[in-house]
């Protein structure tokens, strides 16, 4: 019923945004269906059909998407530029203007159409877009001008791309190129830890220099021993931190002593810590909160209760911590926020969000994030909390999620932590016997509720799932299973809160252990088990892995939110009284 509901409440929402058709148009379901045919008729090189469509789909939102098709379909034929500059004029509010120029203008390189290239390309900070422009001067009789343009181009801290090349190559046999110029770029690679490009720029530097990248190369190594040994716990690692030169005592440095501390629980250590770090890392919430820890655990109790009453007003995981030291509810600071009808018909009627609306009513869900992108890239911020309200009442629950992260007001949680696929997660929380607000948690941290979210790991859906963990779960749950299932929410959130249960069952019903797990594998967590109980919010503090740390803290204070959201009043963390052993 909920779906169904979902459904009609689309369908309304993109009848009033879209607005009426003309009296010669066809209705909405007639233009949806003529228009993939004319896409796919384009696609098919069927133009006699897409000319006959054509004229009946001028007034619909997505006309811009077949003229697109039409244009790249002539690209590679020696377009004129004239077709391409026209439609970004018509079009300059479009993800597809951007695109469209883009492709264009990698067309003209491949075909080698250097004068062409110049006189359409615009300033980009797309890098490879720009050794091709410089390259087209070096082309086109420019090559003084072109030399001196490379320099800027190849002194940077990174790689650039291979479409740099050939301009590089060039530049290298010129005299703007010398030992110089390569000393100042391994000089940046070092500021930005960029060891690869440090160690291909060695070719270039004379003997004084290469002793210099050498002294940087073993100083990286001590940096790296020391915070291994302290991620791995090691009796021997403050001494190595505190080994370290005052040029590389940065903010993890800083931070994994007060961890070392820590794990020790050595009170006066941690406040001895804390005190050396620089004023604007000590006032970040985990210190302050480790801060009046400490000091309450040295019966300093007026300031440490002075410290923690501040930081238990911010809505964050030390905040979450802090209320329930100091006995206070915790900091949600829901405030729903109302948008003027100005600012809403604004939004609703701006063309790249009327377009993102109806490609999403088509499920070309890649498509439409990208007009839904460009165009709140413009908004200011009432605009944006306006499109997030408009994405949360679509159900569109990653656009509102992430809208509304993109606004500086960020207290109607509503908008930002919605009860999202409310049915299939219940039924599921439920038929794996754990807590509703802790799947809801997870899902939220995962992915922010995309459904086909894919990681550079290749965990996929909602509840990030790698394909061969997915797998065993389907087999133990009797199922055949295929890797595109995973982008189906049903699916994947049924194998996520199996996979939940199955963490939670080899940690002990202990949540934090399982979330760790779930983010970084059981294996690893088994390793990170302490010798002896420690306190969870201590344990947490001091998880190797930066990700994973982030990632638990993040899940126990979301799933604070979400206890709230689903009307719970009487969850509490208690991190500080519950050991981890």
């Amino acid at each position: 019923m909920r779906t169904m509901i979902g459904a009609i409440k689309a369908s309304l929402l993109c009848i009033l945004i879209l607005g009426s058709l003309p009296v010669f148009a066809q209705d909405l379901d007639t233009l949806r269906k003529n228009f993939r045919y004319a896409e796919e008729a384009i696609k098919n090189g069927n133009l006699t059909t897409y000319y006959k469509l054509k004229p009946s789909l001028e007034e619909y939102v997505l006309y811009p998407y077949l003229q697109y098709a039409e244009i790249t379909r002539m690209m590679n034929n020696r377009l004129p530029s004239d077709y391409v500059e026209n439609f970004i004029q018509t079009y300059p509010d479009s993800s597809l203007a951007q695109r469209l120029q883009t492709n264009y203008l990698q067309t003209l390189a491949k075909q080698q159409q250097w004068a062409l290239y110049q006189q359409f390309y615009k300033p980009s900070d797309n890098v490879a877009l720009q050794c091709y422009n410089v390259w087209a001067e070096y082309k086109t009789t420019q090559q003084t001008i072109a030399l001196k343009n490379a320099t800027p181009l190849w002194l940077s801290a990174y790689s650039r791309p291979d479409e740099c090349n050939a301009l590089f190559a060039a530049w290298q046999k010129s005299t703007y190129f010398d030992n110089e110029v390569a000393w100042q770029r391994a000089q940046l690679a070092m500021d930005a830890n960029q060891p690869k490009l440090v160690t291909y720029l060695k070719k270039f530097l004379n003997a004084q220099q290469l002793a210099q990248i050498d002294a940087w190369f073993a100083m990286k190594a001590n940096y790296a021993k020391a915070i291994n040994l302290a991620t791995s716990h090691d009796p021997k690692a403050i001494e190595a931190l505190n080994a370290l030169p005052k040029a590389q005592m940065d903010a993890p440095i800083y931070e994994w002593r007060v961890r070392y501390a820590l794990r020790q629980q050595d009170w006066s250590n941690v406040v001895k810590y804390i005190a050396d770090m620089p004023a604007d890392l000590q006032q970040q919430p985990a210190w302050r909160y480790w801060q009046a820890r400490a000091l309450l655990a040295q019966n300093q109790t007026e300031t440490g209760n002075e410290i923690l009453s501040k930081v238990a007003l911010e809505r964050n995981y030390y905040g979450m911590l802090a209320s329930e030291l100091m006995n206070m509810p915790h900091p949600l600071n829901n405030k729903p926020y109302s948008i003027d009808t100005k600012t809403k018909n604004f939004v609703s009627h701006d063309p790249g969000i009327k377009r993102a609306i109806e490609l999403y009513a088509l499920k070309r869900t890649t498509d439409a994030r990208r007009e839904w992108n460009t165009s709140i890239a413009t908004f200011n911020e009432e605009q944006l909390l306006a499109a997030a309200k408009l994405a949360r009442t679509m159900e569109w629950y990653d656009r509102g999620v992430l809208t509304a992260t993109a606004a500086q007001n960020r207290d109607d949680l509503d908008v930002r932590f919605p009860l999202a696929y409310e049915k299939t997660m219940r039924a599921q929380a439920q038929k794996n016997n754990i807590d509703l607000a802790w799947a809801y948690a997870i899902s939220r941290q995962e992915s922010a509720f995309i459904p086909d979210a894919q990681s550079p790991a290749n965990a996929m859906g909602l509840m990030q799932l790698l394909p061969s963990t997915a797998q065993i779960v389907a087999k133990s749950m009797g199922q055949t299973f295929n890797k595109n299932q995973l982008i189906i929410p049903e699916k994947n959130i049924a194998y996520g809160t199996r996979y939940l249960k199955d963490m939670l069952t080899k940690f002990n019903q202990n949540r934090q252990l399982a979330s760790a797990a779930y983010n970084a594998g059981a294996s690893r967590v088994y390793r990170w088990m302490p010798d002896s109980p420690l306190p969870t919010d201590i344990w947490v503090e001091t998880i190797p892995f930066k990700e994973t740390r982030g990632y638990v803290q993040n899940v126990s204070s979301f799933w604070v939110i979400y206890n709230h959201q689903l009307g719970r009043t009487d969850k509490r963390l208690n991190h500080f009284k519950i050991n981890i052993s």
